[in-house]
C-alpha cells in the first residue's frame, strides 16, 4: 500500500491498524510446502495457531491444505469452528484440557508431553476398551540451544521409559508418532542434529515400530525483509536449505519403504508462515526531547508489534510531513519504560506522521493484553480490491464484560 491508501485505511478503520497481505502469505506458504515436497512428497504443514489465531489466517491455511497445530481447548475449539476435521488437528502443549478426549475419540493426533498426562489418557482409554487410540510422544532434545527446555520428555530419562512401557502394555493405545520442538534454535546445524537425534531415538526405543509420522515442530527462519535478515549472524537459511537438511535425510532413510509405509513428515511453522505478512500502521501522537534524547509517541505499543521488536529492529517506513532528519526512539502508549517499538530511527518523523512497521504477524494479535487500551482492528489486502476488515477493534466493554461491578455500574 502507498501512503495515500494507508492513510485512507487508518481513517476508515481506525489507528493503529494491522494489515494482512493475503497474496504474499499464500505464496510464502506454497514456497515452504514446495521446497519440502520436492524432496519428500509426504510432507505436511501444521500451522501453529498460538502464533496468530486470526480466524481469517487459520481459514486460509485450511484452504491451502494445511493442518491445525493447537495447544489448548480454545485453539481446538477454533479449529473445529473453522471446519477442520479431527484428522487435520494436532493437539500439543504441556496442559491439555477436557476437549482432548473428544479429539482422541474422533481419531485426532495427540502428542503426550509428560507422564501425568499419559496416565490421564491411559485411564480414559481403559474406560473405552472397544475403542482404539493413537498417540505420539514429545521428546526433549538438546541441540545446543544453550538452555534446558521444559517441554516434552527426556528420551534418556526414567520418565520417558516408564511412559513408553505403559503405552506398550495398553491393549487399546498405539504409539504412532514422535514429536519434538526446540525453541531458539533456527540454524541448519540444529535442524540436522534434531532429525539425526530423532532417528537414534526411533532405533533405540521403538524396536522397529512403523511410525505414522515424524513431527519436527517449528523454528525455521521465514522469508524476511533484507533489513531484518541483516541483523542475524551469517546468512539466513531459506526453505530449500531446511528441506535439504531434513527432508533429504528422511527421504534417504525411508527410500526402500513402500510409499504407504513411509511416515509423514510434519513441521509446525508459526512465525515462519505469518510474521512477515502482517504490518502495523500507527500514527505519531507526540514528539518530545528529554536531555537531548528525542522520542516519538505512537498510538500503538510493543504489544501490538509482537515479540520480534524487543530484540531486533523491524522493517519500517515513515510517511512524514517533514524533511528534517533526527535520531528518534519510537515509543508506544503504555506507561512501561521498555515500550520502544523502534530504537534509534534516523529520519524525518513528526506528530501526525504515519509509521508502518513490518513483520508484526507473530505473537502480536494473540498476545496483546487488555493493558491500558483495547486491541485494534485488522484488514486484509486482496489482489485488486480495497482493504477488507477481518477483525473489529476491541471495545472497552469487551474488556470489562467478565468483571462484576457489585452494583457500582452506572448508565
Amino acid at each position: 500500500m502507498d501512503e495515500k491508501a494507508i492513510r485512507t485505511a487508518l481513517k476508515e478503520f481506525g489507528s493503529p491498524l494491522y494489515i494482512l497481505d493475503e497474496m504474499a502469505f499464500i505464496q510464502n506458504y506454497r514456497n515452504l510446502e514446495t521446497a519440502f515436497r520436492n524432496i519428500y512428497p509426504k510432507y505436511q504443514i501444521a500451522y501453529s495457531f498460538k502464533t496468530n489465531y486470526t480466524p481469517y489466517v487459520c481459514g486460509l491455511v485450511k484452504e491451502l491444505g494445511g493442518y491445525a497445530e493447537v495447544v489448548s481447548d480454545f485453539e481446538y475449539y477454533l479449529a473445529k469452528k473453522i471446519g477442520y476435521d479431527n484428522s487435520e488437528i494436532i493437539y500439543n502443549g504441556p496442559y491439555k484440557q477436557e476437549l482432548v478426549y473428544e479429539h482422541l475419540l474422533a481419531g485426532g493426533c495427540v502428542n503426550l508431553d509428560n507422564e501425568q498426562e499419559a496416565e490421564r489418557i491411559l485411564r480414559f482409554a481403559s474406560g473405552h476398551g472397544d475403542h482404539r487410540f493413537k498417540l505420539g510422544l514429545r521428546v526433549n532434545i538438546d541441540v545446543g540451544q544453550g538452555f534446558i527446555s521444559r517441554f516434552g520428555m527426556d528420551p534418556d530419562g526414567d520418565e520417558f521409559r516408564r511412559v513408553l512401557d505403559k503405552l506398550k502394555d495398553s491393549k487399546n493405545l498405539k504409539l504412532t508418532g514422535i514429536h519434538c520442538h526446540v525453541s531458539q534454535a533456527r540454524g541448519l546445524k540444529q535442524w540436522i542434529y534434531r532429525i539425526e537425534r530423532i532417528f537414534e531415538i526411533i532405533d533405540r526405543c521403538f524396536n522397529g515400530t512403523a511410525l505414522e509420522y515424524i513431527d519436527l515442530g517449528s523454528g525455521m527462519f521465514g522469508d524476511m525483509d533484507r533489513e531484518l535478515a541483516e541483523q542475524f549472524e551469517g546468512p539466513v537459511p531459506g526453505y530449500s536449505d531446511y528441506a535439504e537438511a531434513v527432508a533429504r535425510r528422511i527421504s534417504e532413510r525411508f527410500e526402500n519403504c513402500p510409499d504407504d509405509e513411509k511416515p509423514v513428515l510434519i513441521t509446525e511453522p508459526g512465525t515462519t508462515l505469518v510474521a512477515r505478512y502482517f504490518s502495523l500502521a500507527a500514527t505519531v501522537q507526540n514528539i518530545k526531547t528529554i536531555r537531548g534524547k528525542r522520542f516519538a509517541g505512537l498510538d500503538a505499543s510493543f504489544f501490538n508489534a509482537g515479540e520480534t521488536c524487543r530484540y531486533k529492529k523491524l522493517p519500517i517506513r515513515v510517511f512524514s510531513s517533514s524533511a528534517a532528519e533526527h535520531l528518534t526512539d519510537i515509543a508506544g502508549y503504555t506507561c512501561l519504560e521498555e515500550d520502544i517499538l523502534y530504537p534509534g530511527y534516523r529520519g524525518a518523523i513528526e506528530s501526525g506522521d504515519v509509521v508502518l512497521l513490518g513483520n508484526t504477524g507473530g505473537y502480536s494479535l494473540s498476545l496483546k493484553p487488555p493493558f491500558i487500551l483495547p486491541d485494534c482492528a485488522c484488514v486484509v489486502l486482496k489482489e485488486d480490491q480495497p482493504p477488507e476488515r477481518i477483525k473489529v477493534p476491541q471495545s472497552y466493554e469487551d474488556i470489562l464484560k467478565n468483571y462484576i461491578f457489585q452494583g457500582w455500574e452506572k448508565g
